[in-house]
């Protein structure tokens, strides 16, 4: 219906399938640093959204993860060039 090839509830059998190349971490917060660790170890490119870990220690561990893999990482940030969030920045510079 929606154009996918596949679907799965196994978030691991991503890992282990060399098919695929780049996984979008769009689950839960708190699954994002297992999930991105184990794609990380697997040689996966990880987009992670935000936020990106719940504490300073699973961050590191990201951090560790993707520095060992040396694969390309982003995190997304969907408001970074958002006109209305520029407008709400310069608002807040200027007192209001």
């Amino acid at each position: 219906r929606w154009g996918f090839e596949r679907a799965t509830t196994d978030w691991s059998s991503l890992a282990a399938d060399a098919s695929i190349e780049l996984v979008d971490v769009a689950t839960p917060n708190h699954l994002h640093a297992p999930q991105s660790i184990a794609m990380l170890a697997a040689g996966k490119v990880v987009a992670c959204e935000k936020p990106l870990a719940g504490t300073l220690a699973d961050a590191r561990a990201m951090r560790d993860a993707a520095a060992r893999a040396g694969r390309p990482t982003f995190v997304w940030f969907n408001y970074r060039r958002c006109p209305a969030i520029g407008l709400a920045w310069k608002l807040a510079r200027e007192g209001f």
